[in-house]
Parts: C-alpha cells; sequence; structure tokens
C-alpha cells in the first residue's frame, strides 16, 4: 500500500472512530468497540451479493438467495445463477429458520460489526432520547450504527420508562426509526422489557407517546420472529384494538398498520378476530376522513381475511361489504387497491364455501358494484386494475355474473 493510501485508510479509520465516540458519549457508555466483524459463517451470505442476507429465501434448485438479488437476477435469466438449472421464477420460499438464525448470529455479534461512517456531521440536542431519536430519523448508516454502541438500546429501552412522556415519546420514536432496519427489528427485540414497555406506552394519556410506541411495534412486527412475540405480550392486542376508537387519526393509523403486520402470522389472525370490536372497530374506519387510516383498516382486514374461516365473520359487520364496495369509487387509488383487495379475498376459498358464495352474491347484488368494478378493471394503476379483476373472475365463478 502506498503512502496516499495509507494516509487515506487512517483518515478513514479516524473518522469512524471519532463518529462512534460521539454516540458512545451520547449514550454515556465507556465499553470499548471493535472494529473488526467477525467472519459470517458462509450459509448465511448470497451468493449473488456475497452479503448477510437479510430476507433468505430458497428457490426450486434447491439454493438459497437474498430476495431481493434473486428477484433482479429473475428479470433477465430462467436459471440457478449457481448451477445454471431451470427454475420457476414465481416460486421463492423464505426460509424463517435461516432468517431467526442469521438475526440472532447479528445479535450475539453486533459489538464487533463493523460501522459505516455517515455522509454529514452529527449535531446532537440537549436531550439523549430526542437526539438518539434524530439520528435514527437519518441514514442508513446512523441507523446500523447506534446499535452498535454496547448498551445503546438498553438505555433507549430504561427511557421508556421515563416519568417525562416527552423523554418516553422520543425513546420510542428512536426505536421506531432504528426498526426501519430490518437488521435491528429483532435486536430490539430481545432487549429484555422492550416489547412490554412499548405495549405498556399503548395506554398512555399522551397521544404522541401513543403513535410513537404503535410505530414501533408496527415497525418490529416486520420481522416474522417478532409477531408471535408481539402477540404474547399481554394485552397487546386489546390495547392496539382499542386505539382504533379512542386514538387520534395518527394513533389509529398505527394501530391499524400494526395489527396488520401482526396478522401475517396465522395464529395471531385468530387472536386479533377474538379481540373483542376488533372487526366493527377496523370496519368503521373505513369511513374515516385520512385516506391513510382507511388504507391501514382495509389492509388489517384483508391480512385476517385471507383465513377463509373468517369470510363470515367480516361480512357479517354491518356495513362492512357497503363501505368496501364504495371506496372503490371514493377512495385515492391506494385505497380503491386496498378495499379491492380485501373484496378479492372475501370472494375465494375453500374452507368457508358457504360464506364466501355469500359474500359473491352480496357484492354482486350492491348497486353500482359491478359498474366500479369493471371501471377499475380498466384503470391505469397496474394494482388496482388486477385486484378489480380478480374480484370479478371470483363473482363469475359462483355465477353471480354472467361474465367479466
Amino acid at each position: 500500500m502506498g503512502e496516499e493510501q495509507q494516509m487515506l485508510a487512517a483518515h478513514k479509520l479516524a473518522s469512524e472512530e471519532e463518529y462512534l465516540r460521539q454516540i458512545a458519549d451520547l449514550i454515556s457508555t465507556t465499553t470499548h468497540m471493535t472494529l473488526e466483524p467477525p467472519a459470517a459463517p458462509d450459509r448465511f451470505l448470497c451468493p449473488l451479493t456475497k452479503d448477510i442476507m437479510l430476507d433468505p429465501v430458497i428457490v426450486t434448485s434447491g439454493r438459497v438467495y437474498e430476495r431481493s438479488a434473486i428477484e433482479r437476477w429473475l428479470k433477465n435469466h430462467d436459471t440457478c445463477p449457481v448451477n445454471r438449472v431451470p427454475i420457476d421464477p414465481k416460486i421463492l420460499i423464505r426460509v424463517l429458520d435461516l432468517r431467526v438464525e442469521i438475526a440472532e448470529w447479528q445479535s450475539s455479534n453486533q459489538s464487533a460489526r463493523t460501522p459505516v461512517t455517515p455522509s454529514s456531521p452529527l449535531h446532537f440536542p440537549s436531550s439523549t432520547a430526542g437526539a438518539l431519536r434524530n439520528l435514527a430519523d437519518g441514514d442508513d448508516a446512523i441507523k446500523r450504527a447506534i446499535p452498535l454502541v454496547p448498551g445503546g438500546l438498553e438505555r433507549l429501552v430504561i427511557l421508556l420508562k421515563s416519568g417525562s412522556e416527552g423523554v418516553q415519546a422520543s425513546a420510542a420514536g428512536a426505536l421506531c426509526n432504528l426498526a426501519v432496519d430490518a437488521a435491528n427489528q429483532r435486536a430490539i427485540a430481545v432487549v429484555p422489557g422492550s416489547l412490554e414497555r412499548l405495549v405498556t406506552l399503548l395506554e398512555s394519556g399522551s397521544e404522541g407517546v401513543q403513535a410513537s410506541a404503535a410505530g414501533a411495534l408496527c415497525n418490529l412486527a416486520l420481522d416474522v420472529a417478532n409477531q408471535r412475540a408481539i402477540a404474547a405480550v399481554p394485552g397487546s392486542l386489546e390495547r392496539l384494538v382499542a386505539l382504533l376508537e379512542s386514538g387520534s387519526e395518527a394513533v389509529q393509523k398505527q394501530a391499524a398498520w400494526t395489527l396488520q403486520n401482526l396478522a401475517t402470522d396465522f395464529t395471531n389472525k385468530r387472536a386479533i378476530v377474538s379481540v373483542p370490536g376488533s372487526l366493527q372497530r377496523l370496519v368503521a374506519l373505513l369511513e374515516s376522513r385520512s385516506e391513510g387510516v382507511q388504507a391501514s383498516a382495509a389492509g388489517a382486514l384483508q391480512k385476517l381475511a385471507i383465513d377463509d374461516r373468517f369470510h363470515g365473520a367480516i361480512a357479517e359487520v354491518p356495513g362492512s361489504l357497503e363501505r368496501l364496495v364504495t371506496l372503490l369509487e371514493s377512495g385515492s387509488e391506494g385505497v380503491q387497491e386496498k378495499a379491492a383487495s380485501v373484496l378479492r379475498t372475501l370472494t375465494r376459498g375453500a374452507a368457508n364455501e358457504r360464506a364466501t358464495a355469500a359474500n359473491a352474491r352480496a357484492i354482486a347484488a350492491m348497486p353500482g358494484s359491478m359498474q366500479m368494478l369493471r371501471r377499475l378493471k380498466s384503470s391505469e394503476n397496474e394494482a388496482v386494475r388486477r385486484e378489480a379483476a380478480v374480484v370479478l373472475e371470483n363473482l363469475r365463478w359462483y355465477d353471480v355474473i354472467e361474465s367479466c
């Protein structure tokens, strides 16, 4: 290495050390941090990117890849990148066990991961929690660096119990921002008391605290390993359902999105539906003045309706089908897509054939429903067009309309 390269390398290392020192000072920790990461096991690395996989999927050739990497590859190829055998581009199966194993390995090796230097200098406000919240709202480098400081996540979790609502909101907001990064989601959830304290804050008297706590839980629930853990916290689902009615529009939206993410897990679907008033409150939000609330409520209903055992329960909520059909005309394109997606799910399924057929007949009988669906089938929005076409096909299947 030449003298100039040595100087550049030394400057880069000094910048990294200074960056980490500032964050460490902010979190008030003096634990030494190693800059050299341990080598990850080969099975954790994507054959295409050579990076640790965040969302490993197995293809029909039996090989495992990072989802985004193999999806890019399959846009121009129809063979496995490693052994070149033909593969089905539609079959990408998430490898949950490997994903959890990777997350656990990353968590146990956090203090030895290589930090990434941010592109801009740090400016800290006076409040520690507020500073970390603002930092965590920055670029990916910052999101990944904060949890690397020993004790950083633990201190944020401790601040959730502060007597100050402002500190609580800032700490929950920091965790919410950090959890946008998939690598942080499991790391936050395994901090003792993190999920329990966030759930407790859902009952705060401050809407800001409620929104920040619900937002943190929403992002944490993007990780499949966290979904059951959050739902298992006593009172978590009940408090989220309560916020659908009692919270501000911002809180209602976050609560509904959290329920949608939690409902990705089939066990959680039944638990959510079992909470008194859950379906009724989600249906009521379809009439909200906020398109964000409408979309989040429709998204939660769609996730629940994937289990066709609940088709009857959702349709039996007074006004549910009527409100969904109304959104096909009055909602934004995003809301139209969500509403059509719920109708599509409610009109397809084998486990509860009688309820599904009844839903199809009820939708077809609503004044103007067929005209709206046929109009959306010609929408310029591809997602809206696709959902409307499938709803019409489902109705044709049950012989409630003659043609699509």
